[in-house]
C-alpha cells in the first residue's frame, strides 16, 4: 500500500493491486487484501474510493 501527500496536503493512501485511493487508511488496507486475494475490486470497499475530480497529485 502507497502513501501519498496530494496538493492540498492530506495523506493518501493507494491499493497496490488495483491502485485505487483512499483518505483511511484502514479502507486501503481492506482493498488491497481483497484485491490480492480475490483478482477483483469489491463494490462494498471502493464506494469510499477518492473520485477523480476530488483528487489532485
Amino acid at each position: 500500500m502507497g502513501k501519498t501527500i496530494n496538493q492540498n496536503h492530506q495523506i493518501v493512501y493507494t491499493c497496490s493491486e488495483c491502485k485505487m485511493k483512499y483518505y483511511d487508511e484502514a479502507t486501503a488496507k481492506r482493498c488491497e487484501e481483497w484485491c490480492k486475494k480475490n483478482k477483483s475490486c469489491n463494490l462494498d470497499i471502493i464506494k469510499y474510493v477518492i473520485k477523480k475530480d476530488e483528487y489532485t497529485d
